[in-house]
């Protein structure tokens, strides 16, 4: 039997997000299990190169999350339609059943009620970026305990308890990484959390803040005591959605066994 295997991608389009599906691969499978022939799924609408970012060459969300998408297609009798939403209501409509997947979601994410998550397919490196005058009165090594005493900035619709920090204690009114790294040098703010992958993705996006954020005004300092935060699928936790992801993470474990998701990751890293 021949099963048709699609991958979507979304496209940017003025004030809106496009779906454009196209066929990628025909492959000979045998289903062996029985799910919607379409998946709807969401990501949040705040650029996280290199796992989903808008491309600024094609105007598409690309990344190491699409990517694994279509390697999960490939294995999957299923096409798939992303959609960029706020990332609070992707969370919420991947928990009332209106999308099957929400993709590029940390676990603190999946360990909210109502979600189940898949297995990581990538481990992140929490870091704080400071001022390199502030920086002097830090340990080299920060703990949670130390941001306290911080004034701390980030972005809008994140949450910042993957960092062990209240999301109240962080300033969360910009928008873009632009702004923020420019709020930071204006000295608006002491520092910022991010993740150690997600600021070098930032030359992917915006050569100029990814040179500003590692300039040497900024001191970048790796965090302790910090909670392990990967990336994952997070489906509804309901019955179909516990099937779904007991069938995704196979192909996430085998992709993670043979180091295909870190190669894949090179690819955009070494751009």
């Amino acid at each position: 039997m021949t099963h048709r295997i699609m991958v979507c991608h979304a496209v940017v389009a003025a004030r809106q997000f496009r779906i454009r599906c196209y066929t990628q691969l025909l492959l000979m499978v045998t289903a062996t299990f029985s799910l919607a022939t379409e998946l709807s799924i969401c990501v949040g609408r705040q650029e996280q190169a290199p796992f989903v970012f808008t491309s600024p060459k094609t105007g598409e969300l690309t990344g190491l999350g699409i990517d694994i998408l279509a390697e999960v297609a490939k294995q999957l009798d299923h096409t798939f339609q992303l959609k960029a939403l706020p990332q609070a209501r992707c969370i919420e409509d991947v928990k009332r059943g209106r999308h099957a997947l929400g993709l590029n979601m940390s676990t603190g994410v999946t360990k909210q009620a109502g979600l189940m998550g898949s297995e990581a397919y990538f481990k992140l490196h929490p870091e704080l970026y400071v001022l390199s005058k502030v920086a002097a009165k830090l340990p080299a090594k920060p703990k949670p305990s130390d941001l306290v005493q911080l004034q701390l900035c980030g972005l809008s619709g994140l949450s910042y308890e993957d960092f062990g920090i209240s999301s109240q204690q962080v300033d969360t009114g910009t928008n873009l990484y632009s702004e923020l790294v420019q709020k930071l040098l204006l000295g608006r703010c002491e520092g910022m959390l991010e993740f150690r992958e997600i600021v070098a993705g930032l030359y992917l996006i915006d050569k100029h803040t990814g040179e500003l954020a590692s300039s040497a005004r900024i001191s970048r300092l790796p965090l302790l005591d910090q909670p392990v935060v990967g990336l994952h699928l997070v489906a509804s936790d309901t019955p179909g959605g516990r099937q779904l992801i007991q069938h995704l993470n196979p192909v996430l474990i085998r992709l993670r066994k043979e180091h295909r998701i870190e190669q894949m990751l090179s690819t955009y890293l070494q751009q």
